[in-house]
């Protein structure tokens, strides 16, 4: 066969290759984030899944693809025989997943047809990355949400489900930035987690309900926490909802459109 025709193929082939993991990043990344906080198999199988298809780069010249595929089933190993998943693991993961976006990125280019094919067919919307985008996102009305969570992978999941939405969103990974970003961002809704470092979740509540010129700012609490005198307390300080983690990304988004039309 023509050498020509071989690289045409071989570049067809690892065109769909990366494709497809793209593809998949999105459940991949919501099973790992279910998964740490409540071990079930089969978000256990849909991360060792992925994983296992990159082993198989190495023949598409992806090698690095393959090692990471090779490097996180080392990590999943140990998680399956602990049916836990620890912290340190966990970033290793993420870090990971991180490194194969942007080799997938890298390789792809900017393709916003393709995006928008993928979040058609899983019916999900990923974070719009393109460098060449024509979008123009300079609408003042646009609505802002402040994300505040110290697990970044949480963060993202929900930032890439409320991407199509139009809403201009911004992270804090502890109490103390979230009331800086309050201050200087000037959201109007924020999703706020409970257990936060240096100043925690109620603190923040506190101290936005204590602040008249904040009383248009909308707050949802998100906590690992189910305890009815958790939600109570939440609500007594002025939250609008409170969501139970692992937590539904669909019924999460139906929320935040709710309270953003009042």
């Amino acid at each position: 066969m023509d050498k020509g025709i071989l690289e045409q193929l071989l570049e067809s082939s690892r065109h769909q290759f990366l494709k497809d993991r793209k593809k998949d990043l999105y459940n991949v990344l919501k099973s790992l984030a279910y998964f740490s906080f409540s071990p079930q198999k089969d978000d256990f199988e849909v991360v060792y899944n992925f994983f296992f298809f990159l082993k198989g780069a190495t023949g598409l010249n992806l090698n690095r693809l393959s090692d990471i595929g090779n490097e996180a089933q080392e990590l999943l190993y140990e998680v399956e025989e602990e049916n836990n998943i620890s912290d340190n693991t966990l970033v290793k993961l993420i870090k990971l997943i991180g490194e194969v976006i942007k080799i997938i990125d890298e390789k792809l280019g900017s393709y916003e047809d393709d995006v928008n094919q993928i979040n058609q067919e899983n019916k999900i919307q990923e974070i719009s990355i393109s460098r060449g985008s024509n979008k123009n996102n300079t609408n003042n009305s646009r609505r802002k949400i402040l994300i505040v969570d110290d697990v970044v992978l949480i963060a993202n999941l929900i930032k890439t489900r409320l991407a199509n939405l139009d809403y201009e969103i911004e992270f804090a990974k502890d109490g103390d930035e979230a009331l800086e970003k309050i201050a200087s961002f000037k959201p109007d809704l924020v999703l706020l987690d409970i257990m936060l470092p240096k100043v925690s979740g109620i603190d923040v509540l506190k101290q936005i309900k204590a602040d008249e010129s904040l009383e248009y700012v909308k707050i949802i609490m998100l906590s690992a926490k189910s305890k009815d005198k958790d939600i109570i307390e939440c609500i007594r300080l002025g939250a609008d909802d409170f969501m139970t983690k692992p937590f539904s990304l669909e019924v999460l988004e139906e929320k935040i459109k709710a309270l953003l039309r009042n």
